[in-house]
C-alpha cells in the first residue's frame, strides 16, 4: 500500500505560489514552474496573468481581486496552453490572502491535460 501511495504523489501535479502586493514580486515553487512549463522564464506578474487561454483572464482578475478586496474565496479553474505546445492543460488554483503582509498565497493543481486536435 505505501508503495502505491508513493506513486500517487508523485504523480499528483500541484505547485505552491505567491504574489507580494506590496512589490508585485511573483514566486512559484519548482513544481509550479514545472506545471506552468516557466522552469527558464522570468517570471513577473504579467507573465501570470497571461498564462491561462484569454477567455479565463478576466473572470481571473475578477476572482483574484475579489480575494484581495473583499475577502472572498479564490477557487478558479482555468485552461492553457502549456509552451504554446498545443497540449492543453486544466487546472484548479486557490489561494489565501494575509492582509497584514499584503501577500497572497496560492496552490495550483493540475486536473486534466490533453492534446488539443
Amino acid at each position: 500500500m505505501k508503495n502505491k501511495l508513493e506513486s500517487y504523489e508523485q504523480n499528483v501535479k500541484t505547485g505552491k505560489w505567491e504574489i507580494d502586493l506590496n512589490n508585485n514580486s511573483v514566486i512559484l515553487s519548482e513544481d509550479a514552474k514545472k506545471i506552468f512549463g516557466l522552469e527558464n522564464a522570468e517570471i513577473n506578474l504579467t507573465v501570470i496573468i497571461n498564462i491561462p487561454m484569454e477567455e479565463y483572464r478576466i473572470p481571473n482578475t475578477i476572482a483574484f481581486n475579489a480575494l484581495v478586496r473583499e475577502d472572498e474565496p479564490y477557487d478558479v479553474t482555468y485552461k492553457f496552453d502549456y509552451r504554446n505546445s498545443g497540449e492543453i492543460k486544466t487546472i484548479n488554483s486557490t489561494a489565501t490572502y494575509d492582509k497584514e503582509k499584503n501577500i497572497v498565497y496560492g496552490l495550483v493543481k493540475v486536473i486534466k491535460a490533453q492534446i488539443k486536435e
